[in-house]
């Protein structure tokens, strides 16, 4: 295997949160920040503010879907520059994020958020509802 170039995240001795595909790298860097990198030579296609350590980055479509982890929204953001598209604000320890064609679904970590299905265009709530466990059942 040829590694063909690499980056410094800033971030040693941490995982970062990293989504791609064949046209778009998009990874979480300096604490802070969320970079678009052109696959093929690692050029920087934009780089913004996002909140600290994301719990989740997808790729779908024209978009990039950010949940950082102080911030209590989900972000959609253009992944050709960076722009943010909508927001939605969510409370709680979100956790799950999951594109399903034309949805969004975050949320529904252990019961202590209500999944959400939102549409990944517009970021409108089409349903929620609360994930409730009735028996808890220990690993073995």
């Amino acid at each position: 295997m040829v590694v063909a170039w690499e980056r410094q995240l800033h971030q040693a001795g941490s995982a970062s949160a990293l989504a791609v595909n064949t046209r778009y790298l998009v990874v979480h860097e300096r604490r802070t920040r969320l970079v678009s990198l052109d696959p093929l030579d690692g050029s920087v296609r934009w780089d913004i503010p996002i909140g600290t350590w994301p719990r989740a980055v997808v790729i779908s479509g024209p978009h990039c879907l950010v949940i950082p982890q102080n911030t209590g929204e989900l972000l959609c953001l253009d992944l050709d520059n960076g722009e943010r598209v909508w927001s939605v604000g969510l409370r709680g320890y979100v956790g799950h994020l999951v594109v399903a064609g034309d949805t969004v679904l975050v949320g529904g970590w252990r019961g202590y958020t209500p999944l959400h299905a939102l549409d990944v265009d517009t970021g409108r709530l089409r349903w929620k509802r609360i994930v409730v466990r009735t028996r808890y059942f220990p690993y073995r």
